[in-house]
Formats: C-alpha cells, sequence, structure tokens
C-alpha cells in the first residue's frame, strides 16, 4: 500500500510538472508570436513611412524639374528679349552716327568717339551681364546637383540601416526558434525518460 501511495504521487507530481511545462511552453509560444507581429508591424510601419517619404522626395524632384523647365523658359525669353533691346539700340546708335556726319565735320567725329566710346561700354555691360548670367546658373546648377547627390546618400544609408535592422531581426527570430525547438526536446525527451520509469516502477 505504501509503494502504490508513493507510485501515485510521483505520477501525480510528474503531471504536475509537465502541466506547468506545458504552460510555460505555450506562455513563451505566445509571447514569441506576439514578439514576432510587434516586429513584423514594427518593419510594416517603417516600410511604409520610407516609401512615403520616397514619394515625397520623387515629388520634390519633380517639382524642382518643371521649376527649372520655367526657368529655362522664361530665361530664354528674357535673352531673346535683351538681344532684340541691344540690337534696337544699336541700329538707333548707327543712324545718329550717319545723321551726325551729313551735318558736320567736326561733330562727326567727335560724335563717332562718343559714340564708339558709348558701344563698346554698352558691349563690355552685355558681356559683362552675360558672363554674371552664365555664373549664377552654373552655380545654381553646381547646387542642385549637391542637393540631389546629398538626398541620395541620404537615401542609401537609410536603405543600408533598414536591411542591417531587417537582417538582425531575423537572426533574433531565429535564434528564438531554435531555443524553442532546444526546449521543447529536452521537455520530450524528460518526458519520455519519466515515462520509461514510471513503467519500470509499475
Amino acid at each position: 500500500d505504501r509503494e502504490r501511495r508513493r507510485s501515485r504521487e510521483r505520477r501525480r507530481s510528474r503531471e504536475r510538472r509537465r502541466s506547468r511545462d506545458r504552460e510555460r511552453r505555450r506562455s513563451r509560444d505566445r509571447e514569441r508570436r506576439r514578439s514576432r507581429e510587434r516586429r513584423r508591424r514594427s518593419r510594416e510601419r517603417r516600410r511604409r513611412s520610407r516609401d512615403r517619404e520616397r514619394r515625397r522626395s520623387r515629388e520634390r524632384r519633380r517639382s524642382r524639374e518643371r521649376r527649372r523647365s520655367r526657368d529655362r523658359e522664361r530665361g530664354g525669353g528674357e535673352e531673346t528679349e535683351r538681344e532684340e533691346e541691344e540690337q534696337r539700340e544699336e541700329e538707333e546708335q548707327r543712324q545718329r552716327e550717319e545723321e551726325e556726319q551729313r551735318q558736320r565735320e567736326e561733330e562727326e567725329q567727335r560724335q563717332r568717339e562718343g559714340g564708339g566710346a558709348e558701344t563698346e561700354r554698352g558691349g563690355g555691360g552685355a558681356e559683362t551681364g552675360g558672363r554674371a548670367e552664365t555664373e549664377r546658373e552654373e552655380e545654381e546648377q553646381r547646387q542642385r546637383e549637391e542637393e540631389e547627390q546629398r538626398e541620395e546618400e541620404q537615401r542609401e544609408e537609410e536603405e543600408q540601416r533598414e536591411e542591417e535592422e531587417q537582417r538582425e531581426e531575423e537572426e533574433e527570430e531565429q535564434r528564438e526558434e531554435e531555443e524553442e525547438q532546444r526546449q521543447r526536446e529536452e521537455e520530450e525527451q524528460r518526458e519520455e525518460e519519466e515515462q520509461r520509469e514510471e513503467e519500470e516502477q509499475t
């Protein structure tokens, strides 16, 4: 009788322990599933945020391109108007010089020198203005290229960080799954040993 009572008590103890082990295993499984789900949602949020930022970046680039195109078109129109104005001024100057030549010899000489100086000054101003315009356009182009380069580098760094985070999360999940599998195998092995002991005792 004593032996039977001990045997029953051992069986009950083993059952309680198995029940606790199963409950711990289920609890760990639930927590791991929740953890994986949290990481999955976090990755999804980051992915959506990254996609939104890329769309905004593309739209900013398109907007800049549209603005540059409009500026070039307006700039081209202004350049044409400036050339036409300079041509009109040159024509007026030529007519004035011819008129002055016909009027008086001295006035012709004086006006020719004055007109030549004025024309030279005007041409120099146009040339200087043209150089300034070219330099300004080159500087704007350089700034645009630098800005685009910075944006591209920032995107690449962000993508690299995200890939690294993704890799770390996948490795963590892999470690968790391996640990979970190891614990299951240990518990199964322990149950088998207890079962053998019980059979031997019986």
